[in-house]
């Protein structure tokens, strides 16, 4: 993700909209004062230039909980899954041996 400005004059209308600048703007058009960069997702904390993360560390930790959530969501849903076609093959190879068992 690109990094992106934004104004964090607590009276700029530009904040209020969450109106975001491109890298090479320096001044926000609505009030003049400087532009900072800021995070992509909430627009409100500063963000060090060199971070790799167009994200706060706030918004950032979030997405990480979120992806660790799917994971083992997809885990406990595959396990359960594998457990069903166990089941079902278990039965099937019994149903089959049944069957083969009366001709």
């Amino acid at each position: 993700m690109k990094k992106i400005k934004g104004c964090l004059q607590d009276d700029c209308i530009a904040l209020k909209k969450k109106i975001v600048y491109r890298m090479d703007d320096n001044y926000c058009s609505k009030c003049g004062k400087s532009l900072y960069i800021v995070c992509k997702r909430c627009r409100k904390t500063v963000i060090d230039e060199k971070a790799e993360s167009a994200l706060c560390m706030r918004c950032q930790a979030e997405v990480e909980d979120k992806k660790q959530k799917r994971k083992d969501n997809a885990k406990k849903v595959g396990k359960a899954t594998m457990g069903v076609a166990t089941g079902v093959g278990s039965v099937a190879s019994m149903a089959a041996t049944i069957a083969f068992k009366k001709k």
